[in-house]
């Protein structure tokens, strides 16, 4: 069984301008904006590494507090499928790293392959995560949920022998037909 996440309010982001003023010298000063938390935290210039998402509709929020790896482009039918898209970008993440800040309860689950629940929003249908009975200890996380850039990009494609026919990979990542070993 898996623990009940904390659900607390997430921070909204403000962008507050800082005005450029006339420089006696002529030269040019940009305008730069600061992202501040509604209660003034600066989670740049404290050097917060939080990754935050969020579904379509805002109902469900979430952050991670630790690093994803495994981040890969998966072209199984299911995953076209549950995307509606060409192919699934997604990452591991250690449930003990995610946590759940609003929408608990807009999570719904739907047992794709035995032992794999993908998690969707109820309201919007946005993709949010995997759990695997196999390994409770780890969430699959798909990335077009993230409202933060992860910091890392795909490394490889995989089950490409199921690929949308009408899309054609065109990068130079390696392509395997079905999941590779541990070793990649």
């Amino acid at each position: 069984m898996h623990a009940t996440p904390r659900i607390a309010p997430l921070p909204r982001l403000h962008s507050i301008p800082k005005r450029s003023r006339p420089d006696p010298s002529g030269s040019v000063q940009l305008t730069v904006s600061v992202m501040l938390t509604h209660d003034g935290y600066d989670p740049v210039r404290y050097g917060a590494s939080m990754l935050r998402g969020s579904c379509l509709c805002g109902g469900v929020r979430y952050e991670i507090n630790g690093p994803l790896s495994g981040v890969l482009n998966c072209h199984c039918s299911m995953c076209r499928k549950a995307h509606g898209a060409a192919f699934r970008t997604r990452a591991s993440v250690k449930a003990s790293d995610f946590r759940l800040v609003q929408g608990e309860d807009l999570i719904t689950y739907f047992e794709s392959s035995p032992g794999n629940h993908r998690g969707f929003c109820r309201v919007c249908g946005s993709p949010l995560l995997s759990r695997f009975d196999f390994d409770p200890t780890v969430y699959g996380l798909p990335l077009g949920a993230l409202d933060d850039d992860p910091g890392k990009k795909p490394k490889l494609h995989v089950f490409v022998a199921y690929k949308a026919p009408w899309y054609d990979i065109t990068d130079e990542l390696p392509q395997f037909e079905e999941l590779p070993t541990k070793a990649h």
